[in-house]
């Protein structure tokens, strides 16, 4: 009976959207105050690494959740050494 239970607690423990953990409080693109810090984020590593053309972020369609960005480098090679 014991195993039954703590299969039930475990399943409750990730979303059943993007599968990530309920008790990780992480960046929501869907609120303002948190998209400010990912744009932030953003042009910040924009500003440090000239080699990257873009960087997209990338979340959970269904809950907004940050779940990792996306970098594009640029193709020019005297960005590279």
């Amino acid at each position: 009976m014991k195993q039954k239970q703590q299969q039930n607690k475990d399943e409750k423990e990730f979303t059943p959207c993007c599968n990530q953990s309920v008790d990780r409080k992480g960046l929501n693109v869907n609120r303002e105050e948190d998209w400010k810090l990912i744009e932030n984020h953003i042009e910040e590593k924009l500003r440090m690494y000239s080699s990257t053309e873009s960087i997209t972020p990338v979340s959970c369609k269904k809950c907004g959740r940050l779940l990792s960005y996306s970098s594009v480098l640029k193709r020019d090679k005297k960005y590279f050494r």
